[in-house]
């Protein structure tokens, strides 16, 4: 069917009253010249009419199929229903509240779980070429589906690895943040990080710069930070004057360094972090004293990502890795914990 066609279907089909008078009487005047042609034959004129109606057929079939041919019949079914279910509906106007509250509630929880889904387990991570991030650590009970490693146990992996192009290490940090001085502070969210965690997940700070290797070197020595892109509009106004200034964490001056970029807001789906700050920082901001978490071997909090490289595949970095988690074994006598380090695609 040409576009001519369906042009003046659709046009017969939205002018159908005045087409169906038309029709209806372009028939009439056929039943018409067909009686006055019989009358003129000599049949009587009730017999005229009768044998005009035959020859002529039934005035509502013809009609009918006249009428599939000039419009859209699926189109005129589809409005007769819409109109029909319009007047079953302003009829029980009780029932109608009810099913519309119903579809509305329904759709919109959809949609939610939808969202919500869609934002937590399908959208890739942030960072340039989320395919090639992995998880390497250690599955503990309870923690089955958690890989975790301690400070040390990163330095080990990172030193002796080959099979990837960068690991980073971080773990999340709740600090109370004050922006101004005098200001009270507000309870806040972020990550302490290997100072390589941006360059390695290639990622460029909007403003500013990220943490140089020698901020990351010796603990509690260089109190940086770089503050999200959220919480540099929120808190800052998007100030760019922002780079130098000092804000306080937990009690601790920290200068700021640079802004992450739109969008970015850490590795975790769950969490959107405010702020970045070298894991040489955490001694300073641990809670607990009597805790040194770059030393101790046991505080299994930190998360170990990397990026594989290109030759290598995800066998190969396991079999390397279960090579160094039966050295590290050997070396801490601790053939419990290191001999499950895995990796693990994202």
């Amino acid at each position: 069917m040409t576009l001519r066609e369906w042009l003046h279907r659709l046009w017969g089909t939205f002018r159908r009253s005045r087409t169906d008078r038309d029709l209806e009487d372009e028939l009439q005047i056929h039943l018409e010249l067909a009686a006055d042609e019989e009358r003129r034959r000599g049949t009587p004129d009730d017999g005229a009419v009768r044998a005009a109606r035959l020859r002529v057929g039934a005035v509502a079939q013809a009609t009918e199929a006249q009428r599939d041919q000039r419009g859209l019949r699926w189109l005129e079914d589809l409005m007769r229903d819409l109109r029909y279910a319009s007047r079953m509906l302003a009829r029980s106007p009780v029932f109608t509240l009810v099913s519309v509250l119903s579809l509305a509630i329904g759709i919109g929880a959809n949609c939610a779980v939808f969202s919500f889904a869609d934002a937590l387990l399908l959208r890739p991570l942030g960072v340039p070429r989320p395919g090639e991030v992995v998880t390497v650590g250690s599955s503990l009970p309870p923690l089955q589906r958690t890989l975790v490693a301690s400070y040390r146990d990163y330095v080990d992996i990172r030193d002796r690895s080959r099979s990837f192009n960068g690991l980073v290490a971080f773990t999340e940090c709740s600090a109370a943040l004050g922006v101004k001085a005098g200001s009270l502070p507000k309870p806040t969210i972020g990550l302490l990080v290997s100072g390589n965690f941006f360059s390695v997940l290639g990622v460029e700070p909007e403003l500013g710069r990220a943490f140089r290797s020698d901020e990351d070197l010796v603990a509690g020595r260089h109190p940086v930070l770089v503050i999200s892109h959220d919480l540099w509009e929120r808190q800052f106004g998007a100030d760019p004057a922002i780079l130098g200034r000092m804000v306080r964490l937990s009690g601790v001056d920290f200068t700021v360094i640079g802004v992450a970029p739109r969008g970015f807001v850490g590795l975790d789906r769950y969490t959107h972090y405010e702020f970045y700050t070298p894991l040489a920082m955490w001694p300073r901001l641990e809670s607990d004293r009597a805790t040194r978490p770059l030393e101790m071997r046991d505080v299994r909090r930190l998360t170990i990502k990397g990026r594989l490289a290109s030759d290598t595949t995800l066998a190969q970095a396991q079999t390397e890795l279960s090579v160094i988690a039966k050295d590290l074994a050997r070396a801490y006598q601790d053939t419990n914990r290191n001999t499950l380090l895995t990796v693990r695609t994202e």
